[in-house]
């Protein structure tokens, strides 16, 4: 039995069938099929019938195209609600640009950029640490206020004094009027300084 579900157009279908060779011993189908009327072998039959079962072109059944249907094919959907988003304009826009390979005894320069956002006055404070592998050059610690849409660069000059992967000094930038650290001081940032007198391809 077929559920009574509305029709649907497939297309052409092509339909292509034939008989299973028997094993040694069996006898042949008795219980009649498209193919005899029981007892008579697929040989017997007549030529062009034959020819005809076996060319998938003749089994071909021409169904009429989609769009000559009168219903449409039943759509389904989903709705689901969803949590509300919390979208919070941001305070401050922070860049910061970091080299990623320098040479030994060569000149390189960090670069911080911040912009206020809000509505209020904001006063920053921005400290840079030395470390081993770097010769510092200007100034270590910054104080600095920002009206609203105002911005700030800071560029500091560092020159390396070791040879492969080597950490940058930290930089940290703290919001004294809010109290918050706008860059993680935990970050690691690398550059790979070149020995000195080694230029690297681009």
């Amino acid at each position: 039995p077929c559920a009574d579900l509305p029709a649907q157009s497939l297309g052409t279908v092509v339909a292509s069938w034939s008989r299973a060779p028997l094993e040694p011993g069996a006898e042949p189908s008795t219980d009649g099929g498209a193919e005899g009327s029981g007892t008579e072998p697929a040989a017997a039959l007549a030529p062009e019938r034959s020819a005809r079962l076996a060319s998938p072109a003749a089994a071909a059944l021409p169904l009429p195209p989609r769009e000559a249907l009168p219903f449409a094919p039943p759509a389904s959907s989903t709705e689901a609600a969803l949590p509300a988003v919390a979208v919070e304009p941001v305070e401050f826009d922070l860049a910061l640009t970091v080299p990623s390979e320098g040479r030994l005894g060569a000149l390189l320069q960090l670069q911080l950029s911040i912009t206020n956002r809000t509505d209020a006055l904001h006063t920053f404070r921005l400290s840079f640490s030395e470390n081993e592998a770097f010769l510092f050059s200007g100034f270590k610690l910054q104080q600095f206020q920002l009206p609203p849409g105002f911005g700030h660069t800071a560029k500091f000059n560092l020159v390396p004094i070791l040879s492969g992967p080597a950490q940058l000094p930290p930089l940290r930038l703290l919001c004294t009027s809010t109290n918050a650290e706008l860059l993680d001081p935990k970050a690691r940032r690398l550059v790979f300084v070149a020995p000195g007198g080694v230029q690297r391809n681009a």
